[in-house]
């Protein structure tokens, strides 16, 4: 990938600009799409799972649960982040053309790899491990934010050095050789959303509204990190520390990716149909919503995960009532039953 990127919580693409001729994109003949997700198989397990132009590819079996939480794509080679259970513990990994390698021993319990990014010859993930019991790291014992570089872990300066707790990270960009990690923090002295630059912590408010941080962007000078208010169910992201609010989005979890192209900033996530308020998938362009249903299919519930800018068009991952889906251009492409994906990308 270039160093040159617009990351999107957990992953990565080309640029472009809208286009409003929905009916143009083969899905699998202008561009290969690739989707990360999770399938819950028939014993009720959760499978890591990718799709391939449709097709669904399996990175785990059956018998203990697992989920691919992002994707990336560089050259012939596919790389997702997840979460595996390796014998019995659950364990941070991430897999290259379906081959696992962990990043964490799983002693903790609950650590997680949740985002990737692929740079030259560099593979970079993000998430959260205990140290001292996923990880050994000289001078930091608390548990929190993480990111690796080709394996290695790198502990991310926390709350602990504000008297606080812990800490999480859930998107990564690499642009110009710096690496960009948004999250949060929770502390005695400082709360709230985060990003790091080179390992050195920004905050972005002082939590007072509960801000949470998803994802993040970076384009040129600008860094871009996508979010929510949860006091008011808002949609929202900080431009070099600025917040800018999407209001009126109904309950949500927070934008679930975000993606710069020039001057124009999208986010995705859900916003409430227009009669019902049922929870819909929606991408904003500036601000402005893009609804991908109507609300009424699947008991009316649909929400959009991620995005990916190809020339000119338009790739949207989510779910649609329990199954996953993505849209190219606003037509929606059915994936698999009972799934849900996390994360896109499009290769010319």
């Amino acid at each position: 990938m270039k160093t040159k990127q617009r990351i999107f919580c957990i992953l990565f693409t080309g640029l472009a600009l809208w286009s409003c001729k929905k009916d143009r994109v083969k899905p699998g003949k202008n561009a290969d799409v690739y989707v990360a997700g999770t399938i819950t198989a028939g014993n009720g397990i959760t499978v890591a799972t990718y799709w391939q132009n449709g097709v669904a590819i399996r990175l785990a079996d059956s018998l203990a649960p697992s989920s691919a939480n992002a994707i990336a794509v560089s050259g012939s080679d596919v790389y997702v982040a997840g979460v595996a259970t390796v014998d019995s513990k659950v364990t941070a990994v991430y897999w290259k053309n379906g081959v696992m390698t962990k990043l964490t021993n799983g002693n903790s319990g609950w650590a997680s790899a949740n985002a990737i990014v692929v740079a030259g010859t560099d593979v970079y993930v993000a998430g959260n491990a205990v140290n001292g019991d996923d990880i050994t790291v000289v001078g930091f014992t608390n548990l929190g934010a993480t990111y690796w570089k080709n394996g290695a872990p790198v502990k991310l300066p926390d709350s602990a050095a504000f008297g606080g707790h812990n800490s999480s990270a859930t998107g990564i960009a690499i642009s110009g050789g710096d690496v960009y990690i948004s999250g949060n923090v929770s502390g005695i002295i400082t709360s709230g959303p985060v990003y790091w630059k080179n390992g050195t912590l920004i905050t972005l408010s002082d939590g007072s509204y509960k801000e949470q941080a998803s994802c993040i962007a970076v384009s040129g000078s600008d860094v871009f990190v996508g979010g929510t208010t949860i006091n008011n169910s808002n949609v929202a992201y900080w431009k070099n520390n600025s917040a800018t609010l999407i209001p009126n989005a109904g309950y949500v979890t927070g934008a679930s990716s975000i993606l710069v192209n020039a001057n124009d900033i999208y986010l995705t996530g859900a916003s409430p149909a227009p009669g019902n308020n049922n929870s819909v998938a929606t991408y904003w362009k500036n601000g402005l919503p893009v609804q991908l249903t109507d609300g009424l299919q699947l008991a009316g519930y649909s929400a959009a995960t991620s995005m990916a800018i190809n020339n000119s068009d338009i790739y949207v991952a989510g779910t649609v009532g329990p199954n996953a889906a993505y849209w190219a251009n606003g037509k929606m492409v059915h994936l698999s039953k009972n799934a849900r994906t996390t994360g896109i990308a499009v290769v010319p």
